[in-house]
């Protein structure tokens, strides 16, 4: 969303609001998640995490949903279009 009359609440509202995480329970803000693990609920997520799928996590060190948020935050307000 761009406004071209203010640049500065532009760019203020994409601070506010870009990389927002929508989860299932309607959190107004992103979660933290206070894990270092996540689980899989079958072999299929198992698999479907070792073949790349975006929203599948294993270990926060190396992917995690806040890190995801934050970077797709500051590509944003950098000007990148950050898809992954």
């Amino acid at each position: 969303m761009t406004n071209s009359t203010n640049p500065i609440r532009a760019f203020a509202t994409e601070a506010i609001h870009a990389g927002e995480i929508h989860d299932a329970l309607g959190s107004h803000v992103a979660p933290i998640y206070q894990t270092s693990t996540f689980t899989f609920r079958d072999m299929e997520a198992l698999d479907a995490f070792h073949a790349g799928a975006p929203d599948s996590y294993m270990y926060t060190r190396s992917k995690h949903p806040g890190r995801k948020a934050l970077a797709q935050k500051l590509a944003t307000l950098e000007g990148f279009n950050l898809i992954r």
